[in-house]
């Protein structure tokens, strides 16, 4: 594709150079306005999957990351979760996740809690912390699903953190809520239940503005696309991303004629 020509009505091109791409990309997507849906697209390889969370993650919650069907990292944190030889180790590995998929989370937890220890509030602690502090000490003494989920969803509806990575986060309240609801004895036969259906019902996001990578969104269409890299893509995946949006179409990069030689 050659895109120092005229380009057909809705495409638009960005010229970048390498050392800026990144500036770029958050420059255009920070105060990103159209109506309608929006996916802005890294390739596919395993490099790029970090590339969507840390741009998302920078992007104040106005983007939020998809993530990749089979859940791995999902997996992952259950199968930690499980292992956790004590009650505050569970609490460690919680923080740990709920960091990935939320910023500013340190903001609203209290020492006590960071450390994975019972906490106490003081002069100093901020009354919209405490509630979370109580929560994360209900869920050392009683370390259910339950006592988990009200902990995350406080840490979430808190104003000081940020969602980025809304897909991960929604499909462990999706897990959480298998088990609650005594669908499931432990939290890795709800994780495999619940992936199950998730494979028919979709993704449990419906935020307008995503951000993934061409294997992600094979098939499925936006109003607006957004090619972060475009000197990054083979012709497959470019052809992916090019074809994902149906009004409007963004390429960054920095040569003119993709895909690159």
């Amino acid at each position: 594709m050659n895109l120092t020509t005229l380009l057909p009505k809705g495409v638009s091109r960005i010229t970048v150079s390498p050392q800026e791409l990144f500036k770029k990309q958050i420059s255009l997507l920070k105060y990103w306005n159209k109506s309608g849906t929006s996916i802005a697209l890294h390739s596919g390889d395993a490099k790029s999957k970090n590339k969507t969370h840390s741009l998302a993650k920078m992007l104040g919650g106005n983007f939020s990351s998809i993530e990749e069907v089979e859940g791995k990292v999902l997996f992952t944190f259950i199968n930690e979760l499980h292992s956790a030889k004590t009650v505050n180790k569970r609490l460690l590995v919680a923080v740990d996740f709920i960091k990935k998929c939320f910023a500013g989370v340190d903001k609203v937890l209290v020492s006590g809690t960071k450390k994975g220890n019972f906490a106490k509030p003081t002069a100093s602690t901020k009354k919209t912390l405490i509630p979370i502090l109580s929560c994360a000490n209900s869920y050392l003494s009683e370390p259910t699903s339950k006592s988990l989920r009200d902990f995350f969803i406080l840490i979430r509806d808190h104003p000081d953190t940020i969602f980025y990575r809304r897909d991960l986060f929604n499909r462990f309240l999706n897990i959480l809520k298998i088990q609650i609801d005594a669908e499931a004895h432990t939290l890795l036969e709800s994780a495999e239940m619940y992936q199950v259906d998730f494979r028919h019902l979709g993704r449990p996001i419906r935020h307008s503005k995503l951000i993934g990578t061409t294997l992600l969104v094979k098939g499925l269409e936006y109003d607006h696309a957004v090619i972060l890299d475009g000197d990054s893509l083979d012709l497959k995946g470019l052809y992916v991303a090019m074809t994902r949006g149906s009004k409007s179409l963004t390429i960054i990069s920095n040569q003119g004629l993709l895909p690159k030689v």
